[in-house]
């Protein structure tokens, strides 16, 4: 008898110089009885940084961000209305600002900052209408799936 993978797949974005990828992550455990699940985002520039060697920094250059409720919320809302979204996360010595920026004929761009005292790392990816129409099913598809009401 075959085993079941249970685990969620990734939702991936790949673009010449840099990808995304958002990864579901529902409370499962019994300990976990009256907890909210949330997303990881990653994003990662190319390697080289430039789009002209195969593959992405997921290992060196990735910027990881933990996406709650409110942050669903708030993408899903802007995002409706076309409008910019920014987030704003600070834990302990790390600051990250995510943004969904409109492009001008339509799209995002997304972009995560991270800060850690005096370094900076950013990574920016473009977004098509289609790319941004799966996204916000995912996102408004994970809202019960967090809350573990399916």
């Amino acid at each position: 008898m075959s085993e079941v993978n249970e685990m969620p797949s990734q939702f991936r974005v790949f673009k010449k110089r840099s990808a995304m990828r958002l990864q579901l992550d529902k409370p499962s455990r019994p300990d976990q009885k009256y907890d909210v699940g949330c997303l990881y985002m990653q994003a990662a520039p190319a390697n080289g940084g430039n789009g002209t060697e195969n593959g992405y920094a997921w290992e060196d250059s990735k910027i990881s961000v933990k996406i709650g409720f409110n942050d669903i919320s708030s993408i899903i809302h802007g995002m409706k209305l076309n409008q910019e979204v920014s987030l704003y996360h600070t834990f302990n010595e790390d600051t990250k600002v995510i943004k969904f920026t409109p492009k001008e004929g339509g799209g995002y761009f997304l972009s995560i900052e991270h800060t850690r005292g005096s370094d900076k790392n950013s990574v920016s990816v473009p977004l098509s209408e289609e790319e941004i129409g799966s996204f916000m099913t995912m996102l408004s598809f994970s809202l019960p799936l967090i809350h573990n009401w399916m």
